[in-house]
């Protein structure tokens, strides 16, 4: 069990993290038992609860991480935490500052890779002098315990189209993006 596992294993414990990370009543949100299987169902899709936490995941998904996963043809279960922290970060740097960064912005900063051996990718910096969020941490833990998201967890309601969907298997990204 990671740390963040008592967090909503009550119902107390649910409705004060629905409360603190403002996630409304039309996101549903189980917690996966800890020998669960980690992929998506036809209404559901995963999420680490450390994602939410630290991450910066809100619900529904902001355009840019739903444009990211899409992008990179990526799960939320397949990238890493600092991952959520940039791509998260940038969402609200666009927000606060009336910016209109995306993808490319991102890789021109960081370029993405393969933890060995798995199938988790991960941002790296290409430059110290040139980030969009700093001071990440130098590892990944807790992302063990896990949500099945589902309900309005992908669109906001107002969004018209709705393109760029997250996709619902693992997937990789082409050779040319790593």
């Amino acid at each position: 069990m990671g740390k963040f596992r008592s967090l909503v294993d009550t119902t107390a414990g649910m409705d004060e993290f629905r409360r603190r990370y403002n996630i409304t009543n039309d996101v549903t949100l189980p917690l996966a038992a800890v020998d669960a299987d980690r992929s998506c169902t036809s209404t559901t899709m995963p999420f680490s609860i450390a994602s939410i936490v630290e991450g910066g995941v809100r619900f529904p998904l902001s355009p840019l991480l739903r444009r990211f996963f899409s992008f990179f043809e990526l799960t939320p279960m397949q990238i890493s935490m600092n991952t959520f922290r940039v791509v998260n970060g940038v969402s609200v740097l666009n927000d606060l500052l009336d910016l209109d960064l995306g993808i490319w912005d991102i890789l021109h900063c960081y370029s993405l890779c393969r933890i060995k051996g798995g199938k988790t990718y991960y941002v790296k910096v290409r430059s110290l002098d040139l980030q969009l969020v700093t001071e990440l941490p130098d590892n990944d833990k807790h992302c063990s315990d896990f949500l099945q998201v589902g309900g309005n967890w992908e669109f906001a309601a107002e969004e018209v189209g709705r393109s760029k969907r997250v996709p619902r298997e693992n997937g990789h990204p082409g050779h040319s993006l790593l």
